[in-house]
């Protein structure tokens, strides 16, 4: 069911003279530029119920976040409407139908947001909708969503358990960044030499950020589940898609982390076999050779990527933006690729570019990768790089295990 009332918000831009050919000038006197802050329009409009007017009234008024999902980002802003939850099908309808009659959108709108929340008693969750229409420069309207499902405030076992173990994993954190810290003071410079390090404190960052982003959402959603509801009924009082979005921040970063964590475990193997520890010796010997070999591979995949930006993006939409032209030449490198259509369109450079693509990263790149990986290895079998204290553990477990069999 709905939780509160939906919102109906507009934004909207002031007309401004163009630069328009002289041959268009008796045709073309004035046009509507595409939405920016600066050029907001926020004289009165037509509002609810008929005959009043409608205020601009800030994000801070409205109690909601900026957008950056659609084409352009979006501030929190606006024109807003609504419309309260003991509005029947017939009152609705004439809401709707008035705002149509008084043409409350016209050429000075550039978005329309609907917000509207539900609550599924079921399983205890939250659904935040956004419907956004954005009103293009040149005519087009694009409807777009968002939708975010969440889990808010502490209504079960399970969520107290949860936050139970969230603080056990942090005070474990707070102690290792404690050690960590000890050590390098002791070491001082030398402390930055070894890579696992540096890769604890980038651990130690994604915990800290993900702490951050927690808190901005379980203070709000604590709030609002354990407050009144007693104005829900007539306007929204809660921004759900900024709070889904910090929700999904946390998802996200912790779902980064979690790749932190189990490569941390490469540091361990060295531990369990001398086999396994050679091969984690080896990445991360390895690893500054990589990083730079990287940076390299980057540097190519870049130039590549506006190249075919530049010769395709008009007409191929796999490379329509620099950032889809990365994306595609990932693809390609993994074998998904439209051979013909690049060579439709252009049948000398499209061919050319594709396959000196190929050799370059296929041909050159892989084999320096692998190259990279086996001197590395080589080196380790030669040297015998080993930690002692891993040997000495290697040779208790085994002792310990050859007298209980």
């Amino acid at each position: 069911r709905l939780v509160q009332a939906p919102r109906l918000r507009q934004l909207r831009v002031k007309q401004q003279d163009c630069p328009i050919p002289p041959r268009l000038q008796k045709v073309i006197s004035v046009c509507y530029p595409q939405f920016s802050n600066s050029l907001q329009n926020k004289s009165d409009i037509v509002g609810w119920p008929p005959g009043e007017m409608l205020a601009y009234k800030t994000d801070k008024q409205l109690q909601t976040g900026s957008y950056h999902q659609g084409l352009l980002p979006y501030g929190g802003g606006g024109f807003a409407l609504d419309i309260p939850l003991y509005f029947n099908k017939t009152q609705a309808l004439d809401f709707f139908t008035y705002l149509k009659e008084q043409r409350w959108t016209d050429l000075h709108t550039r978005a329309v947001f609907f917000d509207f929340a539900l609550y599924n008693p079921v399983n205890g969750m939250y659904l935040s909708v956004r419907l956004l229409f954005e009103f293009l420069p040149y005519g087009q309207v694009r409807p777009s969503s968002q939708l975010r499902a969440i889990r808010m405030g502490l209504s079960s076992l399970n969520d107290y358990a949860a936050v139970l173990l969230d603080a056990i994993v942090y005070l474990m954190v707070a102690f290792y960044v404690v050690l960590d810290t000890r050590k390098l003071l002791a070491m001082g410079r030398g402390y930055w030499t070894h890579f696992w390090h540096w890769f604890n404190w980038g651990n130690y960052t994604v915990f800290i950020i993900t702490l951050v982003f927690k808190f901005q959402f379980l203070i709000p959603s604590l709030n609002y589940v354990g407050g009144q509801g007693d104005l829900d009924i007539q306007r929204a009082t809660l921004d759900f898609e900024s709070l889904g979005w910090t929700y999904y921040q946390i998802v996200n970063w912790q779902a980064f982390n979690n790749i932190f964590v189990w490569l941390k475990a490469f540091s361990f193997l060295k531990y369990i076999n001398a086999d396994v520890a050679k091969l984690a010796y080896t990445i991360t010997t390895a690893a500054k050779d990589c990083g730079l070999f990287l940076v390299i591979f980057g540097m190519v995949i870049f130039a590549y990527a506006q190249a075919f930006h530049i010769s395709f993006g008009t007409d191929i939409g796999e490379y329509k933006t620099l950032l889809d032209s990365i994306f595609g030449l990932f693809k390609t490198l993994l074998g998904d690729f439209d051979f013909e259509a690049i060579k439709a369109v252009n049948a000398i450079l499209g061919p050319l570019l594709f396959i000196t693509f190929e050799v370059v990263c296929y041909f050159v790149f892989l084999n320096m990768f692998l190259a990279i990986l086996n001197k590395t290895y080589s080196d380790v079998i030669d040297k015998g790089v080993d930690d002692p204290m891993a040997v000495e553990f290697r040779s208790t477990v085994s002792r310990y295990i050859s007298q209980i069999m």
